[in-house]
């Protein structure tokens, strides 16, 4: 899911995961793109999805990306104004995403890699890890899947010409309150696909069912807190009320899922959904809360459901029967 700062819940919950992982297999590590076929994001959880999945980062590669990204934008809003104390993602008093600033940390990342500033998202290869980010087309609303992959039952125009750092900006660029993105020879103009594609749990069911129809797979969802819960006025009201609707209908998305196969990937354990408690009153901006979100996640994955989540998930995806599957299809 989108999330802001709070992304850095998700990495920790990754980092515990691949520990966990490494652990039983007896390596020394394991990383994201090796262990899943897809990933999918939205908002600043598709930047997460490019980073682990499309650039192969590593966790610690990922977190001090994204740590650096989010003190880059974040001190560049100071520098012009007041920060809104609960804002959507990266976002400033008046409303406007510090556009250049991501620009520039996205291809300065893209570049770490040994890759040039330029490099499509879409993977020619075709191999390893598949990476997709939703946005929404601003002329029409529509929503756009930009992939690095080939799915064959949808046209993917967009692989002869997106970057990543392009498919990067799409996907953050949050509504009115952040200027759109134009890609393409077209000049398409995209929105982030937070409001209504914060959870992006049903597009990874359609895209992994459209390109492995006959194979098991297991779902990973990772949200990154509940509702807000907090008051704000001024010219700010109506961000406010987006925030919140966007936290309820992440959560209606998780549970509308998990009814529709509860009698199936629930039941034999193939879909587990973590979302850490005690998140709500952190801004999505506030990049020096680190230590608050890496507590909170710490107690959740120690304690209650979540506890036993990570735990029955490590045991399935190291389990004989999901290794033997895993061979003649998708992994995770």
């Amino acid at each position: 899911d989108g999330g802001g700062i709070r992304g850095l819940s998700t990495i920790a919950i990754l980092r515990e995961l691949m520990d966990r992982l490494a652990m039983k297999r007896n390596v020394p590590v394991v990383h994201p793109w090796q262990e899943f076929d897809m990933i999918g994001g939205t908002s600043t959880g598709g930047l997460l999805a490019i980073m682990l999945g499309r650039l192969r980062m590593s966790i610690d590669e990922c977190e001090e990306a994204y740590i650096d990204l989010s003190e880059r934008i974040f001190t560049a809003n100071r520098s012009k104004g007041n920060i809104v104390g609960r804002g959507l993602d990266f976002i400033n008093i008046r409303g406007k995403f510090p556009t250049e600033s991501l620009e520039a940390c996205v291809k300065d990342v893209v570049k770490s890699k040994g890759l040039p500033e330029d490099e499509l998202l879409y993977n020619i290869s075709d191999d390893g890890c598949k990476v997709f980010v939703s946005a929404i087309r601003a002329e029409d609303g529509g929503n756009t899947v930009i992939r690095s992959y080939i799915n064959p039952e949808m046209p993917n125009p967009m692989r002869r010409y997106c970057r990543i750092w392009e498919a990067g900006r799409a996907t953050s660029a949050a509504s009115t309150f952040f200027d759109p993105i134009a890609i393409g020879p077209h000049q398409v103009m995209y929105v982030d696909g937070a409001l209504g594609l914060n959870n992006p749990i049903r597009l990874v069911d359609r895209e992994s069912r459209d390109i492995w129809p006959d194979s098991d797979r297991i779902f990973i969802s990772i949200g990154t807190g509940t509702d807000p819960g907090t008051s704000l006025d001024g010219n700010i009201l109506q961000l406010a009320q987006r925030i919140k609707e966007i936290a309820t209908e992440t959560e209606r998305t998780h549970e509308g899922f998990y009814r529709d196969n509860e009698r199936t990937l629930v039941l034999n354990k193939r879909y587990f959904r973590f979302n850490v408690e005690g998140l709500e009153r952190i801004g999505l901006e506030e990049y020096k809360a680190r230590s608050a979100i890496y507590a909170a996640t710490a107690t959740y994955l120690e304690t209650g459901i979540a506890g036993t989540m990570i735990k029955e998930l490590t045991a399935t995806l190291t389990s004989r029967e999901w290794i033997s599957v895993s061979k003649s299809g998708p992994r995770s």
